[in-house]
């Protein structure tokens, strides 16, 4: 449980890491994490939500997420004996209006969390491969959409070289919708 007290989300910092504290920073002997306390009403519920869920989070589940991206990292790397890129959108549609928290319906199925409306990106991000987003085109009310260009682990000259052969190409950062 985070620890909400005065307003205020408490949350310390231990060797680079996040790690939350019930009413302030862990303590462990010998080793001194000051607090960082942000107020709570300066924060999305989203972020809360993601501290909250975060913060029930077990060793063990980290273990065997951990696992799962193991298996994940596995299948991309044979997928990338055989190609040298893979092609993605950047996102699942176009931007949305400012006003709007997250888009909780996209064509016609009901977004459960925030992060479902971005869930391309996951596949990418979790295989650890280096990727580059790319403009692709503008919608009929003239917002941009772009696409993902990936490549094999320790491939980033090869990622920057298709992008930039692909912008050389297409000249989508010159071009502008007509509104």
């Amino acid at each position: 449980m985070v620890e909400k007290a005065a307003g205020l989300l408490l949350v310390a910092t231990l060797g680079g890491t996040v790690v939350l504290g019930q009413g302030g920073p862990p303590k462990r002997p010998g080793v001194s994490t000051p607090g960082i306390k942000i107020p709570i009403e300066r924060l999305k519920p989203e972020a809360v939500f993601e501290v909250e869920q975060g913060a029930k989070v077990t060793a063990y589940q980290i273990s065997a997420a951990s696992m799962v991206r193991t298996q994940w990292y596995e299948a991309v790397r044979k997928f990338f004996e055989r190609y040298d890129f893979w092609i993605l959108p950047t996102a699942q549609l176009f931007p949305f209006d400012v006003n709007l928290d997250w888009p909780h319906e996209i064509a016609g199925r009901t977004m459960t969390t925030y992060h479902e409306w971005m869930k391309v990106v996951l596949p990418v991000t979790m295989s650890g491969c280096p990727v580059l987003a790319a403009p692709a085109g503008f919608g009929a009310n003239g917002l941009p959409i772009g696409l993902q260009i990936g490549a094999r682990n320790h491939a980033e000259r090869d990622c920057l070289e298709l992008g930039h052969a692909y912008d050389r190409r297409t000249n989508w950062t010159t071009r502008r919708p007509s509104l």
